[in-house]
């Protein structure tokens, strides 16, 4: 095959904390505070979520569109910078979900993670949220050595796909499909 319809993106893992679980002691980290966060950080989150995330940044459209939708921040700062972040909601009744947690460079490894993602996740339960779920890339060693000490359970793995949008590639895609020289994968919505 020269082409697939659906080009494979990273794999994944998923992760689900039942609220029935009991929850581990970790300390506030010597100098952290946090706060509610929102559109006037956005700058602020933007910078964090490429510097952990430089393969795959949230676009600002994105991120402002998400949190004017009710994606929920949580910032944890040091002597007034911002040093995490999670980004989280209740995606459905009793479902909570932790979409982006991010720890600055220069405080990785203090704790700050642990902390931020059990205030996000005794948030949601105390909100009614019966489990709370998240997603990792499959290589990401040291989330996933943080969800597992805090009690999350590896519940589901995957691989993201995406396909072009680009009108005279899916032309040539469809050309070729026509022929016979391609195996389509799904439809096009």
């Amino acid at each position: 095959l020269k082409r697939l319809w659906f080009t494979p993106e990273r794999p994944w893992l998923s992760f689900s904390l039942s609220r029935e679980r009991v929850l581990p002691k970790f300390g506030t980290p010597k100098g952290v505070q946090f706060r509610e966060g929102g559109i006037d950080d956005l700058a602020e989150l933007i910078r964090m979520d490429r510097d952990a995330f430089p393969d795959l940044p949230i676009p600002t459209p994105v991120m402002r569109t998400n949190i004017e939708q009710g994606e929920r921040v949580l910032l944890a700062t040091i002597k007034g910078d911002v040093a995490g972040m999670a980004l989280y909601r209740q995606a459905d009744p009793g479902e909570g979900y932790l979409h982006t947690l991010a720890v600055d460079t220069g405080h990785r490894g203090r704790g700050i993670g642990a902390a931020l993602t059990l205030r996000v996740a005794k948030q949601l339960f105390a909100e009614g949220a019966e489990r709370v779920d998240l997603k990792t890339d499959d290589d990401n060693t040291n989330a996933i050595a943080l969800y597992r000490s805090i009690g999350f359970r590896h519940v589901g793995a995957g691989r993201d796909y995406r396909r072009s949008t680009d009108p005279g590639a899916i032309a040539a895609m469809a050309k070729q499909a026509a022929s016979g020289a391609m195996i389509r994968f799904g439809g096009w919505r």
